[in-house]
């Protein structure tokens, strides 16, 4: 595939799979960013940033087909590696906020509460 990959259609995919991680990132930063706390912290706990991941790796795999094909410039290449790691030091620091989330704790019911036990009557 490094060898016969089409160019413009790698890039098309690169640019395809850079648009849809940051619009994982930017659902997740609005997702953050909300003040209301009727179920928010769990929602960020449960939100698809391992999706976000792939699809960073994604755009690497893609650069370096696109890196062996010839189909960089040397002055492009720092772009887009820029462009690569803005992604996933975007993800890092969402991740980290993710895994540091509060879930709001449940209430405690009456069914739960554990009653004193009574002593066995000797036999």
């Amino acid at each position: 595939n490094f060898e016969a990959a089409d160019v413009e259609k790698t890039w098309q995919r690169f640019a395809l799979c850079e648009a849809e991680c940051k619009a994982l990132l930017d659902g997740y930063a609005k997702l953050r960013d909300e003040k209301n706390e009727n179920g928010t912290a769990a929602d960020r706990k449960r939100y698809p940033l391992l999706g976000a991941y792939d699809l960073c790796l994604k755009c690497s795999h893609l650069f370096n087909i696109l890196d062996a094909r010839g189909a960089i410039s040397v002055t492009e290449r720092v772009g887009v590696i820029a462009r690569v790691r803005a992604l996933a030091v975007g993800i890092a620091k969402a991740f980290v906020d993710q895994q540091t989330a509060r879930a709001p704790e449940p209430q405690e019911s009456h069914a739960t509460e554990q009653k004193p036990r009574r002593e066995a009557a000797p036999v």
